[in-house]
């Protein structure tokens, strides 16, 4: 396992974390920390701790689709969760990012069935994804450096 590696995931994974808390608080997920991300994947794309190859592509693809998929679901999805997702490609590339997504809509998904089973919310009601989107990154990330 390398050590180098296993750092850069306890930051991913401490700054996913915040993301998911301040989202899970405000509804919101504020530029600073994508930001944070972006800054922080710059050293590891140099320094050839992450595969960078496919970044840019995880990037543009990743936060396009997303960004397509929000027009389309009319204030469904906010611009928070398009540029994590769009960020988060930097971190698990292409097509890791669509993994990553897939894994953290479908959490979400199974989160909402949950919820409306329990009459906790109604099928008008919106739940925060920047916290699912997270685990389906974090998951994501761990199988392509970590296992």
């Amino acid at each position: 396992m390398d050590l180098i590696k296993v750092s850069c995931f306890l930051i991913l994974i401490s700054i996913l974390g915040i993301i998911s808390i301040v989202d899970l608080k405000t509804r919101k997920i504020p530029n600073k920390y994508i930001i944070i991300l972006m800054a922080i994947w710059v050293p590891f794309a140099y320094f050839k701790i992450l595969d960078s190859n496919t970044a840019i592509y995880g990037f543009a693809i990743g936060g396009f689709l997303l960004y397509f998929t929000a027009l389309v679901t009319r204030g469904g999805i906010g611009g928070g969760d398009v540029k994590l997702v769009a960020v988060s490609g930097l971190y698990v590339g292409f097509p890791g990012i669509m993994y990553a997504t897939v894994y953290g809509f479908g959490l979400a998904a199974l989160y909402s069935i949950i919820l409306m089973g329990l009459k906790k919310i109604g099928k008008k009601d919106f739940i925060p994804l920047g916290p699912f989107i997270s685990i389906g990154v974090i998951i994501q990330f761990a199988i392509l450096y970590i296992i």
